[in-house]
């Protein structure tokens, strides 16, 4: 049975190109392949199915778009909740504290007001008992500062030789730690 359509080869379904008789190189045969015959396009069911496909990652994407913009929205709003709640939070403690601090006014103020001289020396007279020197009780003691110096001088010494030893029990201890 001769075929006279010129893209028909004899004893084959595969249809002859005309494109492919004419070039030269291998690139251009390929390209020409190509373009003429594409299985996606030329069969219904494989063209659905990459439709359906490009659709289900089409949705996939935007469902993990909303999601994505979700969280943002929700984790910016949670930050929010939590700046709101600390700034209450500091003003409660503010107005605590100014309430304490004008307390503390309140209470120096009634301490100096309460204390009398006049009132003092009475009761240490009256209920006390005690009465001011006369000028032959009193006795004026010399305090040398030399003596003041010299104990501070020692005590500050002890105190670093303290801290050194410390920090360096601390360092030795740190590193045991890290050691195990």
């Amino acid at each position: 049975m001769l075929h006279t359509d010129d893209n028909y080869v004899f004893g084959s379904i595969v249809e002859k190109t005309n494109v492919v008789e004419k070039t030269n190189t291998a690139e251009e045969i390929n390209t020409a392949v190509k373009t003429k015959y594409d299985v996606y396009e030329e069969n219904s069911v494989l063209r659905a199915k990459k439709r359906q496909r490009a659709t289900f990652k089409f949705k996939v994407k935007l469902v993990l778009f909303i999601v994505a913009a979700f969280g943002a929205c929700w984790l910016l709003m949670y930050r929010y909740a939590l700046i709101t709640e600390l700034t209450y939070k500091i003003n409660t403690a503010n107005k605590q504290y100014n309430n304490i601090l004008s307390e503390n006014v309140k209470l120096k103020v009634e301490i100096e007001r309460q204390i009398d001289l006049q009132k003092i020396r009475e009761l240490a007279e009256t209920k006390l008992g005690m009465h001011k020197p006369d000028k032959y009780e009193t006795v004026y003691i010399k305090v040398p500062k030399n003596d003041y110096t010299q104990v501070s001088d020692a005590y500050k010494k002890q105190a670093a030789n303290q801290n050194t030893i410390s920090v360096v029990k601390d360092i030795v201890g740190k590193i045991i730690r890290y050691l195990e």
